[in-house]
Formats: structure tokens, C-alpha cells, sequence
């Protein structure tokens, strides 16, 4: 009897040990971030694919469709910045995706307001456990995923996996905060003003008078006497400072004092020719002088007669 009873409790010792082994076992081979390959969720997770409606994409991304792909297909990113965000409610999540040595190796993830990173580099596998968080607050979390392109080809997304609690939740609305509206404040009653009248000034103010300014005489050039002689000597300045001297007839000079006059009056030619008389030499004919009227500064007449 004792023999039976002490084979019985080996056998359940037996029992017991084999059972902590495989549960040892099975903690031992639980899936590890970077090459596990999950085909379909573990226990306590649940699996969101690529093309739920709840995920939006930013950027160039493209349909990869094959068995190779436990949903048989993936969403890829192509151009850098690409992204796909999406709002959860749960405690922990997965990113799952292709795993490639032509693959990013330090893609980006938020989740609320941390940021983290994580590799897709290594030898060709798909449906690879990439990037796991857990210990979360069971609440609503913000989840964007960013492609870091560097000198990789793409981005290969097969599926997100959250605790089998949570769930896709769409993006929360803010509530607006209510308007106060402002309380006016009663308006202050002034105090009464004191009129302070001034004392009358004893002296009275004088107003000065106005100041004429006297207005500029205006002197009228002096017209010449009109010689009353034969002939006269006809010195004219320049207002160079140059003196020219001609011998002429009254007749010509009176030419000349006519001219002189119309062209200071506006009318009349700019310059008056001079005929120089005895004063010719060499081989011309005949020789003038033409003044200008801009250029003469005064002129003089000295008459004489010729008896």
C-alpha cells in the first residue's frame, strides 16, 4: 500500500516538473523585437492590418500584394517623411513589417508626445516584429509612424497590433472651451471738476502792428543820349572785361543803339554785325564784328566832328 502511495506522488512530482518546464520554455521562446516572425497575433494582442480605414497615410505610398504577406499584402512608403497615423484606446502596441538589408534602420514612431526609433535592417523576412511598447495608460493614444528613407528603398508595413482589450478609435474632436463673455465693469462717476478762474491781467496786451516791408524800387536802365555829331568813337565792354573800339558814322551808331534798345525790349536778333571800316587789311574786302548782346556789358559814344 505504502509502495503505491510513494509511486503516485512521483508521478504527480514528475507532472508538476514537466509542467514549470514547458512554461519555462514557453516564456524562453516569447517573440523578441527585431526578428521574431508573427503570422498572425499572439495571445493578448489583437492584429489591425495595413488597409484598415482608421490609419491614414501622408506622403507616397504604394500596395506590395504575395503570399509571402500573412494578409497577402503590405502597404510600403517610397519617399522620405512618409507616414501613417492612427488613434488607439489600450496599453501597448506592435508595428510589424518586412525586414530587408535594403530597409531603413532608424524609422521613427510617436505615440502621444514621446518619439522613438527602431531598425528594419537584416536578412529578408516578412510579417517581423519591428517595435513593441507596452506599459501604457489605458486611454485614447496618438500613434504616427515616420519614414526615415536614408539610403534605403522602402518602408514595408504589414500590420499594428494592440492588446486584445483595445481597440481603433477615430480621431477625438476637441471639444471648444466656452466663451465667457466679459462682465463690464460699472463705468466710475467722475469726480467734479473745480473751475479755477484766472486772475485778470493788469496790464493789457499790446498788439504789435504789422510790418510793412517796403517794396524794391526798380531802376530802369539808362537810355542812352542820341549823339548829336557827324561821327563817334564806339567803345564796347565785353563782359569778359574786353574793350572793342570803333569809329563809325552817326548813322551806324544809331543803327547800333536802335538794335541795342529792341533787343533788350525782347525783340530783335542776337547779335549786331559792325562794319570795321578803314580798319580792313590784307586781302579781305570787307570786315565786321558781331556782338553779341548776351556777352556786352556797357557800351560808350564819344562823338566828334570831322571839321
Amino acid at each position: 500500500m505504502k509502495s503505491w502511495k510513494r509511486k503516485l506522488g512521483f508521478c504527480g512530482l514528475i507532472l508538476i516538473i514537466a509542467i514549470s518546464f514547458f512554461g519555462i520554455q514557453k516564456n524562453t521562446f516569447a517573440a523578441t523585437v527585431g526578428s521574431s516572425q508573427l503570422k498572425k497575433a499572439e495571445t493578448g494582442w489583437t492584429r489591425i492590418i495595413d488597409t484598415n480605414p482608421l490609419i491614414t497615410y501622408k506622403g507616397t505610398w504604394t500596395k506590395y500584394t504575395g503570399s509571402y504577406y500573412s494578409t497577402g499584402s503590405a502597404t510600403a512608403a517610397l519617399t522620405d517623411g512618409s507616414s501613417a497615423s492612427f488613434w488607439f484606446k489600450g496599453t501597448k502596441l506592435r508595428v510589424l513589417g518586412t525586414r530587408n538589408t535594403n530597409k531603413s534602420i532608424t524609422m521613427k514612431i510617436q505615440i502621444d508626445d514621446a518619439t522613438y526609433t527602431f531598425s528594419a535592417y537584416g536578412n529578408a523576412q516578412t510579417d517581423t516584429l519591428l517595435f513593441e511598447k507596452t506599459g501604457l495608460d489605458n486611454t485614447d493614444h496618438q500613434v504616427t509612424l515616420i519614414y526615415q528613407k536614408e539610403t534605403s528603398e522602402d518602408f514595408v508595413l504589414g500590420a499594428f497590433d494592440i492588446d486584445s482589450s483595445g481597440s481603433l478609435i477615430p480621431e477625438p474632436t476637441a471639444t471648444p472651451e466656452p466663451t465667457s463673455t466679459p462682465t463690464t465693469e460699472p463705468t466710475a462717476t467722475p469726480e467734479p471738476t473745480t473751475t479755477v478762474t484766472p486772475e485778470p491781467t493788469l496790464e493789457p496786451t499790446s498788439t504789435p502792428e504789422p510790418t510793412i516791408e517796403p517794396t524794391p524800387t526798380v531802376t530802369p536802365s539808362p537810355t542812352p543820349e542820341q549823339p548829336t555829331g557827324d561821327r563817334a568813337i564806339l567803345v564796347v565792354t565785353m563782359n569778359t572785361g574786353l574793350e572793342k573800339e570803333f569809329d563809325l558814322s552817326m548813322a551806324e551808331v544809331n543803327a547800333f543803339i536802335t538794335w541795342y534798345e529792341n533787343k533788350q525790349s525782347g525783340t530783335g536778333t542776337a547779335s549786331y554785325a559792325i562794319d570795321k571800316h578803314d580798319n580792313n587789311k590784307g586781302p579781305f574786302t570787307n570786315r565786321k564784328d558781331y556782338m553779341i548782346f548776351d556777352k556786352i556789358l556797357t557800351f560808350s559814344v564819344d562823338e566828334y566832328s570831322v571839321e
